[in-house]
């Protein structure tokens, strides 16, 4: 229960940073695919899978829930990755993932419906799994894990160097590396599920017994691979409008007085529900124009003025771009 409620915790906390971090527009896919595997860890905790399991009328109907949401899960991962790293090619991939996850979803409701399971087991497997039913309901969703991750795990090795940044990088490395300690836990399970199926646990290899503790870490470097790049933007983004809001507070005496003749033609004081860094933009157009108008008003300036303009643009220009098309909408 420990494990689950760590592992819940940390998948919750994913949700959390993507949730703030959202922007419309962007794509929820790695949203939904932390909160897919939130619930489904969620599930897996006595305390809410016991009444859910009343809930939904027993017969450990909510096992059945949470690994289907955890195939969700899966299948989500690998969707967020192949977009990230292949758009091109994501169409083609994805009708085939879908058609994979549709079956596998199937599967497992069909290898549920024939384990005998009267009685709440939080340990399900444990409980059940001398039967036949049980082992083919692990080995679905562990196959269909396994794969699924090792090839995500392969597409964030092969493109990571594609990726425009550093962090970006580090959030495609870490990623795989969750993927590949997840698959080598989905790996262990079968040789504990198979033991379970004949009752000889008491010969499981060493290695399964470091199962939880790889698992766990598997979670928490794939939720640090998720989050990194929502972070970083949140700090960036944050850091890039204080910075701009500086230089509005500096250029904006100079557009005063640069502009003091022409205020007919100030755009500059209208675009305050723009950013910052629009009306920047603006304000510097603005004093360029009234430069080119004005002869005598480059030396009235002064040199220091001028420099600070210079250094604005300097800021500015690899945000131009953007700025013109908020400004344009």
């Amino acid at each position: 229960m420990i494990v689950s409620l760590i592992i819940a915790a940390a998948l919750w906390a994913l949700s959390v940073v993507k949730m703030f971090a959202y922007r419309r527009g962007q794509d929820h896919t790695v949203l939904l695919c932390s909160m897919a595997f939130a619930l489904s860890f969620t599930t897996d905790v006595e305390f809410v899978a016991r009444p859910l399991d009343k809930f939904l009328g027993g017969d450990n109907a909510s096992n059945l829930v949470g690994h289907l949401l955890f195939s969700c899960g899966v299948y989500l991962l690998s969707r967020s990755i192949l977009l990230a790293a292949q758009p091109l090619r994501f169409s083609a991939i994805e009708r085939g993932s879908r058609i994979a996850l549709v079956a596998v979803l199937t599967a497992q409701a069909f290898t549920f419906s024939h384990i005998d399971a009267p009685v709440f087991a939080q340990h399900f497997t444990t409980v059940y799994g001398g039967q036949t039913g049980a082992v083919w309901y692990a080995i679905v969703e562990i196959t269909y894990t396994s794969l699924v991750l090792a090839m995500t795990s392969y597409f964030c090795l092969k493109y990571y160097r594609r990726m425009s940044s550093r962090i970006f990088r580090t959030a495609f490395l870490l990623t795989a590396l969750g993927c590949i300690l997840a698959t080598c836990t989905e790996i262990l399970g079968v040789e504990w599920v198979v033991r379970r199926h004949f009752n000889d646990l008491a010969n499981l290899s060493a290695a399964n017994f470091l199962h939880d503790y790889i698992y766990v870490l598997a979670v928490l470097v794939l939720t640090a691979g998720l989050a990194l790049p929502s972070i970083w933007n949140k700090i960036h983004r944050t850091s890039q409008r204080k910075e701009a809001a500086r230089w509005v507070s500096a250029i904006e005496p100079i557009w005063n007085t640069a502009t003091d003749n022409r205020r007919e033609m100030r755009i500059g004081s209208r675009t305050t529900a723009f950013s910052d860094t629009v009306r920047l933009h603006r304000m510097l157009v603005e004093i360029r124009d009234a430069l080119l108008g004005e002869p005598n008003l480059e030396s009235s300036l002064g040199e220091s003025a001028l420099a600070q303009i210079d250094a604005a643009e300097l800021w500015l220009t690899p945000r131009r771009t953007r700025s013109m098309e908020a400004l344009a909408q």
